[in-house]
């Protein structure tokens, strides 16, 4: 159904702040994947996830970012972007990066945290630039009341609560904990 599906194109026209600055743009470089899509740049990511809610607009949408890594030779960070129609599954898109070996696991969930923030700041900024600033964004956090994480969770949770976003800790944080995990590996 995802290959045959047409999705009304949107125009990501740049906005001027009242500054008179343009915003900052995504990266020319920023790849996104799609599991039936394959690569994407981060327009054509944009274009397929206002698509997809432009296919049903009456259903109720919530856009879940999200980011996990692994540790090995060096560190593999991956951020997933779900666009999750309430009560009727989703899509996701995810981008893969690699970085140098961090041991310090307080390091890597800061940088997970700041790569969600990151992405979802670009796409909230693409979102209301097409009318659907209304759309609630949730950064999952692969961080939790058991474990290693918990001495972190307050300040990732201010860090995301601080820039304007619902912050969601495990069990629930499936972004980061299933979709993000699943291609870290």
């Amino acid at each position: 159904m995802d290959s045959q599906a047409t999705s009304k194109t949107t125009e990501i026209a740049p906005a001027v702040e009242t500054n008179g600055t343009v915003p900052k743009r995504p990266r020319a470089g920023l790849e996104f994947v799609s599991p039936t899509r394959g690569k994407l740049s981060f327009r054509q990511m944009f274009e397929h996830l206002v698509g997809y809610m432009n296919e049903e607009p009456d259903q109720s949408y919530h856009l879940i970012i999200g980011t996990d890594s692994l540790l090995s030779e060096q560190t593999c960070f991956v951020t997933a972007v779900v666009v999750h129609r309430l009560g009727h599954g989703g899509r996701y898109f995810y981008r893969k990066m690699f970085n140098r070996k961090m041991d310090s696991l307080r390091q890597r969930i800061f940088f997970e945290t700041a790569l969600s923030l990151e992405t979802a700041g670009l796409i909230s900024a693409e979102l209301s630039r097409n009318g659907h600033s209304e759309l609630p964004v949730e950064i999952h956090l692969d961080v939790g009341p058991n474990g290693d994480t918990k001495r972190v969770i307050r300040e990732v949770v201010g860090m995301v609560t601080g820039s304007g976003y619902v912050a969601v800790t495990k069990p629930d944080a499936y972004g980061a904990t299933k979709v993000a995990d699943k291609h870290s590996k």
